[in-house]
């Protein structure tokens, strides 16, 4: 029991401190009026005016405390305030109107009941309490005059007036000390949150001092913008690549104020997207030009700045310097095409020598038998062998000066020209290797004239080389076809054969220059690997495609398409 009492006349302590405030407050009352109420059951004495149930009474008003202390105890702090005042004002009025209503001393108690609510919960309960307390005494006043209250029976003794005024100086001094301690406490406090505040400010003041010192020495372009796109700070990198005398003179201007227009309205666009979706913008590559007009590369972070309430309020840039590294990087792509240059250029030597050595060696031996033979029949069988390689010479060197006239060619030159003529021209020309290889060669021409605006010599070309591959490529008894038309967007012209066909995995690779698949390299023409790179070359000129379609064993499809329209930007 001891140990219980002792746990109840300790102060309780809370997390809160205002809670804690009002709980030790209201802890501080309680154990006053459990003392009061001990000291007064003790002391009194029942007679005829005075029954037993008065000292019972006391003890009654023991047990609430010791009650309201154990809720206090477990954390009930405003519960307790709340029934405290409450049974305070209801038993000072019920007192009030057993010992006379207004003409009771004890009235003026009213006064500290509502100080104590001021005190214990808030202001507002305090002024309710005010308003029931003046009510009450005009309550008194009305059944006094009317003699609706019935006279007291009691009648205040010495002892009572002496209690009275005890208890009234007793908890008016307790509640004046407390009501000062607490004003007290409350000065303190703020005197300490003043001292914080001013430590607050001088370490923010600090930590602002530094950033900006460690931005204004970034090389970094480094600054913010508001919802319209405007400055509102800028470090020192950022006001010199604009050509500004101060960061002040940067605040309120945008980028339409200091970049070309162009240039400023891509920052913007980026910047209403991301002002849109809050998704920052990171290591975007973009040039810029400052003041002087000299162009730099830049890779540029922004990120949404943010208020409090997650609300995008304007965003933070970063702007890093990479003009150096684009330059290494252009510097060594530069490097890695002029390698890619001297090895295609040491494959070309390669390919074209062996290519020229070949029939070179074929006339030479034919020239020496020429002159030993008396026979005209092999006499006329060389000359024949060595037309045919002269043919095969004029074929790789015009295929020689093709590809250099298509690396040095701007633009190609577009002249109106009949595009049948051009195919029965080539048909022509090849007619006796046609006839020698005993293979059908066939043209279905248009009913509609074909007339065609592009660079006749570079379709010619291309034409030629597609033409002679499917000769090359058709065994004796088959055929090679040609198909030409006009569609109302483009000019499509196919060359079909029924030759041995190209494999799967090398038809990604046939364009490409000095490439010669197997059966290439078994033929009797001596290919460099040029014709179909050629030809792919002269078609994209035109901004045409070309596409294949092969089955081994079965032969080829090439298919050009021309645009009849064409955009010269290309």
């Amino acid at each position: 029991m001891d140990k219980l009492f002792g746990k109840l006349l300790v102060p309780p302590k809370f997390e809160d401190e205002n809670e804690t405030r009002v709980a030790r407050l209201l802890h501080t009352i309680l154990v006053v009026f459990l003392a009061l109420f001990t000291v007064l059951a003790s002391i009194a004495v029942p007679t005829a005016d005075a029954p037993v149930a008065a000292i019972l009474s006391f003890v009654v008003l023991i047990l609430i405390v010791l009650a309201m202390l154990v809720l206090l105890r477990h954390g009930h702090v405003r519960s307790v305030s709340i029934i405290f005042v409450a049974i305070s004002w209801i038993y000072l009025t019920s007192v009030n109107v057993i010992f006379g209503g207004t003409l009771n001393p004890g009235i003026q108690h009213y006064t500290i009941v509502t100080l104590m609510a001021g005190l214990l919960i808030n202001g507002r309960a305090a002024l309710v309490v005010a308003v029931m307390s003046v009510l009450a005494g005009w309550g008194f006043h009305f059944a006094e005059v009317n003699t609706l209250l019935p006279e007291s029976q009691l009648s205040p003794t010495s002892i009572d007036r002496a209690l009275s005024l005890t208890t009234n100086l007793t908890l008016t001094a307790l509640l004046l000390y407390l009501a000062l301690d607490s004003i007290d406490r409350a000065l303190r406090r703020a005197q300490t949150e003043n001292a914080e505040r001013k430590w607050m400010q001088i370490k923010l003041e600090e930590e602002r001092n530094l950033l900006r010192t460690l931005i204004d020495n970034l090389p970094d372009l480094i600054y913010v913008k508001d919802l319209q796109s405007r400055f509102v700070l800028n470090n020192k990198a950022h006001v010199a690549f604009m050509g500004a005398s101060s960061p002040e003179e940067l605040i309120g201007k945008t980028d339409f104020d200091y970049h070309p227009t162009e240039d400023a309205a891509t920052y913007l666009s980026d910047e209403c997207r991301l002002f849109k979706d809050g998704k920052p913008l990171i290591n975007k590559e973009e040039t810029s030009i400052d003041h002087s007009g000299k162009s730099y590369w830049h890779s540029t972070s922004k990120i949404p700045l943010r208020d409090h309430h997650g609300n995008i309020i304007g965003l933070v840039g970063i702007s890093r310097d990479i003009t150096m590294r684009k330059e290494a990087e252009a510097e060594r792509m530069k490097v890695a095409l002029e390698r890619k240059r001297i090895d295609l250029l040491k494959e070309f030597v390669n390919n074209v020598s062996h290519d020229l050595k070949t029939p070179l060696t074929i006339i030479k031996t034919s020239l020496y038998l020429l002159e030993r033979w008396d026979d005209p029949v092999k006499q006329h069988e060389k000359m024949e062998t060595i037309k045919h390689q002269v043919h095969h010479l004029e074929r790789l060197i015009q295929n020689i000066l093709t590809v250099s006239r298509l690396e040095r060619l701007p633009h190609v030159n577009r002249e109106a020209f009949d595009l049948s003529r051009l195919i029965n021209e080539i048909i022509d020309y090849f007619r006796p290797l046609v006839e020698s290889k005993q293979i059908t060669l066939e043209y279905t021409q248009s009913d509609t004239p074909l007339i065609l605006l592009a660079d006749e010599s570079l379709i010619e070309r291309a034409l030629m080389n597609l033409i002679e591959n499917a000769i090359h490529y058709t065994d004796a008894g088959g055929t090679v076809g040609i198909e030409a038309c006009l569609t109302t967007e483009s000019a499509i012209i196919s060359v079909c054969d029924t030759g041995v066909g190209i494999d799967s995995d090398e038809i990604d690779k046939i364009f490409e220059s000095f490439y010669r698949g197997d059966r290439a390299r078994t033929g009797l023409n001596g290919s460099a690997g040029l014709g179909l790179s050629i030809v792919k070359q002269a078609v994209e000129l035109h901004q045409g495609v070309i596409d294949v379609d092969s089955t081994p064993g079965e032969g080829s499809t090439f298919t050009i398409r021309l645009p009849l329209t064409v955009s010269e930007a290309n």
